[in-house]
């Protein structure tokens, strides 16, 4: 009875979770070769597959090939690179009535290994995490028995085989994980959303590099509903989780750092009068970092996206990126050195009830936010952007859904720091 009427109050509520990433995609991943990875899932007037496309910086997007089988639709695809090229792929697939978590590895360049099941047991909301050598962790929402637990799956590099565990506490339902990986260390960081007492709260745990778990810890307030938590690594070691939390009528923002086993002390983002939600992070190898959201007004309904800084460990105020009042879904990505563009936010802004638009602004050293950038293509359905950037900021890739005669495309653009401009829209899906 429990686990059915948190099912209730989970569907009532899934609004909130934009965090969760759409369930067609896409998804995108790059490494310090300026290799990129982009996967999402299609319907191919059969079944939804997974697909993927690679992308060296300077070239031009490949073919898609399919990386999930046709027996099962699949949803709700994740991925990740690392600077080997080695590429691993986690989603759900729909099998006998019952979402079961699947997984593929592959090398940049070449195509997909054929896919395997995880688990047996059912799950959803897959998110995987790789190191730098090609082992990897896939976490997701699993329910094995009365309550929601959180599985894991821990991939040796050199075997074919993934050892599978459940963390379950029968006294909560523990959902929507995410996951962060160190990218050398290969230490790990597992952050999700906990429903106990009627209350949303933020748990996390550390994960040491060649262990399977550790003690989780409560992040947020007891007394405060909690949700949308994200979390980032850095290549330096501190990894950062942000999470949108109610308080004093609206909703604030919660931000921690974590570094060499130690969790620092939590900074709150509040705009007075109004609603902060949706957070998005991004860090880069100096520490240096960005928290993006959603801004919205309660009294006259209106959205916008603010983003502050870190620098030197000291976190700025808000600024207003948008020029609309429709803005929502942000999406942050930082360079690693900042020669060029230092970080570029993207986000979806509705025009009407029936379209969207994708905008994006991105900042250089020493400069302001840029006006934003239309990226898509003008009056048509564009929702649920995703954006990578590389080593020195000379490229960003943007990608996104658009719906055109009830189909859902696959579109991209390329931003260009030496001209600041934006490429026309083309799409890999056809």
């Amino acid at each position: 009875m429990v686990k059915q009427y948190f099912l209730l109050f989970l569907v009532f509520t899934m609004t909130s979770f934009a965090n969760v990433n759409s369930p067609y995609g896409p998804r995108i991943a790059g490494n310090t070769s300026g290799d990129v990875v982009a996967v999402w899932s299609r319907f191919n007037n059969t079944s939804y597959v997974v697909q993927q496309s690679t992308l060296s910086i300077g070239g031009s997007w490949s073919t898609p090939v399919q990386v999930s089988s046709n027996n099962y639709n699949a949803l709700l695809p994740d991925l990740a690179m690392n600077d080997e090229g080695d590429i691993v792929f986690v989603w759900q697939s729909n099998v006998d009535s019952m979402y079961q978590v699947f997984s593929a590895t592959g090398t940049f360049g070449d195509p997909p290994n054929p896919p395997s099941i995880l688990a047996t047991t059912p799950g959803t909301y897959p998110r995987v995490a790789l190191d730098a050598t090609g082992n990897s962790i896939a976490v997701w929402q699993g329910s094995p028995v009365s309550t929601y637990a959180l599985e894991t799956a821990f991939c040796l590099a050199s075997s074919f085989t993934c050892g599978v565990m459940s963390h379950l506490d029968p006294t909560q339902q523990l959902v929507i994980p995410v996951i962060a990986i160190h990218p050398t260390s290969g230490d790990a960081l597992i952050v999700w959303q906990y429903f106990s007492n009627l209350t949303f709260s933020i748990q996390a745990v550390a994960i040491p590099y060649g262990s399977f778990w550790g003690t989780p810890i409560t992040l947020s307030s007891s007394s405060q509903s909690a949700t949308n938590c994200v979390v980032v690594y850095s290549s330096s070691g501190e990894a950062l989780v942000a999470w949108q939390q109610s308080g004093d009528g609206n909703n604030g923002l919660q931000v921690i750092s974590y570094s060499s086993g130690t969790w620092g002390t939590s900074t709150t983002f509040n705009i007075s009068g109004s609603n902060l939600i949706t957070p998005t992070l991004a860090i880069n190898a100096s520490g240096d970092a960005i928290l993006a959201a959603e801004c919205s007004s309660p009294t006259d309904k209106t959205s916008s996206i603010v983003v502050a800084q870190r620098t030197s460990g000291t976190w700025g105020d808000f600024t207003t990126l948008s020029n609309t009042t429709t803005a929502k879904r942000p999406q942050a990505t930082m360079s690693q050195t900042g020669d060029s563009t230092l970080a570029a936010v993207i986000w979806e802004n509705n025009t009407d009830s029936t379209h969207s638009t994708i905008y994006a602004s991105t900042l250089a050293s020493g400069s302001s936010w840029s006006t934003p950038s239309i990226v898509s293509t003008p009056d048509i359905n564009n929702s649920n952007p995703v954006i990578w950037m590389n080593n020195d900021g000379s490229t960003a890739i943007a990608l996104w859904n658009t719906l055109t005669d009830y189909s859902i495309q696959i579109n991209t653009s390329t931003y260009t720091a030496s001209s600041s401009t934006w490429s026309s829209p083309s799409t890999l899906d056809e």
